[in-house]
């Protein structure tokens, strides 16, 4: 069985589309993340869930990766997926220890594949099998990181 994947661009208004949106933050229903969060994505603090949890829908998804750069997959409403370039593999090398810092930080680990000037990034939360609004926040982080 497979799902669609979904082109992280494809919502041209967000916000008008979404007032009232209602997405998942660590097993309750809330209606804090929005096409304009308080905070953008990569201020955020990634949040433990418990298992039961329920997994992000295509609805909860698409507002929450139109926040996303440009490069990531939404892939079989499963988990997120990236490949990030780099000039060599020292400054390939260097992205990963620094998503590393970052992810233990935040307690969101990320499957993380490092090749010569280019690096994979898969995200999704293992507790539930899916993903959570942390796995968008994360990718959000990881975008940071490859800019700085």
């Amino acid at each position: 069985r497979s799902r669609p994947k979904l082109p992280l661009r494809s919502v041209t208004n967000v916000l008008d589309e979404y007032i009232g949106w209602t997405g998942t933050m660590g097993g309750y229903r809330s209606a804090a993340v929005a096409a304009r969060p308080d905070k953008e994505l990569a201020q955020r603090s990634c949040q433990a869930c418990k298992r039961g949890t329920p997994c992000l829908t295509a609805d909860e998804i698409e507002p929450l990766a139109a926040q996303l750069e440009q490069g990531w997959e939404v892939v079989e409403l499963h988990h997120l997926s990236k490949t990030f370039t780099f000039v060599d593999f020292v400054s390939a090398l260097a992205f990963v220890n620094r998503l590393g810092e970052v992810a233990e930080a935040e307690g969101h680990h990320p499957d993380i594949h490092l090749a010569w000037g280019r690096v994979g990034v898969e995200i999704w939360t293992h507790k539930i099998g899916g993903l959570s609004e942390s796995d968008f926040i994360l990718a959000a982080k990881a975008d940071r990181l490859a800019r700085a």
